[in-house]
């Protein structure tokens, strides 16, 4: 995944690219149908704040953070200011915690996300952020996915 900048779309996603073979070759997998594109609901810039990947802001010089499952290669989060999930090898995403939630809510997470961390162990996923770390409520939405498993 890398962040960058541009006139034609602002800041944010430049694109999110995946390898097969240990980082030899790389193929652009998301978002739209090439990096720096507009951002759309089919274009999304999943590092910005808006829950649907429209707008052209993001802070991905201070948080960007990607994880991909260890019991699934097809499951990849990526996390800016909200939390965004693929189960389809990083073609498509969506957001499943977000920072204006509400801290009531079970999809509440904090903005300013710095690490995802899967622990294959306990089936545990931490995310480390400036208001401090989240697990119990991610794994409870994650499992309910069917992506830890």
């Amino acid at each position: 995944m890398c962040g960058g900048s541009n006139s034609a779309s602002g800041s944010g996603l430049y694109g999110v690219y995946v390898s097969n073979d240990m980082g030899d070759n790389w193929t652009f997998m998301c978002c739209g149908a090439g990096p720096l594109g507009p951002f759309s609901s089919s274009d999304p810039n999943i590092l910005g704040y808006d829950r649907n990947g429209n707008g052209t802001e993001s802070q991905y010089t201070y948080d960007l953070s990607l994880a991909v499952s260890p019991f699934n290669a097809d499951s990849i989060m990526t996390c800016g200011i909200s939390l965004w999930l693929s189960t389809n090898g990083g073609s498509s995403f969506t957001v499943v915690a977000n920072w204006d939630d509400g801290q009531s809510s079970p999809k509440y997470v904090h903005a300013d996300i710095h690490d995802i961390h899967y622990y294959a162990h306990t089936k545990e996923i931490w995310i480390a952020n400036d208001g401090g770390s989240f697990t119990q409520i991610m794994v409870a939405l994650l499992l309910i996915k069917g992506t830890m498993a």
